[in-house]
This record gives structure tokens, C-alpha cells and sequence, in this order.
């Protein structure tokens, strides 16, 4: 099973061969610098943004193609950083400390 999940198409719109994947992570706020530059790294596969600084919420761009790789990248980033929650409908925000 795997960690990380990629964002469906929206309702309506077929995925494409080109179509990029999405991955939103909670990230404490001291790691959110971490992790850009951890993710920034893999040039061409990976790109961070940073949607909610007070939050945490971070949303890494996966390239199309790149969705095996960027699962080992990502699985690997959570493996070390267990501060780092996958993000989405049932993974809310955690609770401040």
C-alpha cells in the first residue's frame, strides 16, 4: 500500500498522458523550507508549493511519468520526517503542539 495518493482529474475531464499528479502534505512549518529544497532536488519531477504557511499545507507537482519515481521519493521523505502527514479529505489538519 502505498503512502502517497495522486489527486483524480476533476469530475468530467479524462486523465491524459501529460496530465500531472498532485500530492499535498501537512509539514510542520520549521521542515516546510526542508522540504522545497529536498523536493526541488528532482529537477524536471518534482515542484513544491507552499499553499498555506501557517497550516502547513504543501502541494508537490509530480511530472507526467514520473508517479513510481515520485512515490519512492515522497515514501522516503515520510519514512524520515515523521512530523509529515499526507494531506486530503480524511487526513485533516493535525492539531498545533
Amino acid at each position: 500500500m502505498s503512502l502517497v495518493r495522486f489527486a483524480r482529474p476533476r469530475a468530467g475531464k479524462k486523465k491524459t498522458a501529460l496530465q500531472t499528479g498532485r500530492v499535498y502534505l501537512w509539514v510542520p512549518r520549521p521542515l516546510i523550507v526542508d522540504i522545497n529544497y529536498l523536493t526541488e532536488a528532482y529537477e524536471g519531477l518534482l515542484v513544491p508549493s507552499t499553499l498555506d504557511p501557517g497550516m502547513g499545507l504543501v502541494r508537490i507537482i509530480v511530472a507526467p511519468g514520473g508517479e513510481e519515481e515520485a512515490r519512492e521519493v515522497i515514501g522516503a521523505i515520510l519514512e524520515e520526517y515523521p512530523g509529515i502527514k499526507p494531506a486530503g479529505p480524511r487526513n485533516r489538519a493535525p492539531e498545533p503542539a
